[in-house]
């Protein structure tokens, strides 16, 4: 009788839809804005997301991402009004985002579930430079609009992981007046584990 209820127990709980969501990805990154300063593809990044189930295709939750960019300029001469001195740089944007996300499932009850999204929050990015023995930052907030189109992939009819694959537009008004930004774009693309619950 215990094995018999097990069992029914079981099913019931795996016939279920899942409620919730947990995904945390591995997340590469091009950037678009002022490319003379900063033109390298990052593979330091991640996104840290949560959703909720609205109905059968929407979804509303929140993400956390993070990406670290960098740069090298050869060593040369700079000149200014108060003199000069010769070093290389190494450059660097540290970039931080938050923000409610939404998504549209096109197919909810399939396992194969691609998705268009919108996040929209703040984002954090630190614009550093490393010159001999300084180094000069220029911290700054801004608003983060972040459009994402991908699919999740569940590993089995009732399993409770899944893959999650999304290409995304990051635009920050995160500007930097001493590394010449107006704003802060980067494409990327992100691969990592779903977690359903119930």
């Amino acid at each position: 009788m215990f094995f018999a209820f097990f069992l029914t127990g079981s099913w019931n709980a795996f016939a279920q839809t899942y409620d919730r969501f947990f995904s945390l990805s591995y997340d590469v990154n091009q950037p678009l804005s002022n490319t003379g300063f900063i033109g390298n593809t990052s593979g330091k990044g991640f996104k840290l997301g949560y959703r909720e189930i609205i109905n059968e295709h929407f979804l509303i939750g929140a993400d956390i991402n993070s990406a670290t960019f960098n740069d090298y300029a050869p060593r040369q001469t700079y000149e200014s009004e108060t003199g000069a001195f010769t070093s290389d740089f190494y450059r660097y944007a540290y970039t931080y985002g938050l923000t409610l996300s939404g998504d549209y499932l096109f197919f909810s009850d399939r396992r194969f579930q691609p998705f268009v999204g919108l996040g929209v929050g703040a984002s954090y990015i630190d614009y550093t430079q490393y010159y001999n023995i300084f180094s000069s930052s220029d911290r700054q907030w801004g608003v983060l609009i972040r459009p994402e189109a991908g699919a999740i992939v569940r590993l089995g009819k009732y399993s409770s992981w899944g893959i999650q694959g999304a290409v995304h537009y990051d635009f920050s008004s995160a500007k930097s007046a001493d590394c010449e930004y107006n704003n802060f774009m980067n494409v990327g693309f992100q691969i990592g584990l779903v977690f359903f619950s119930w």
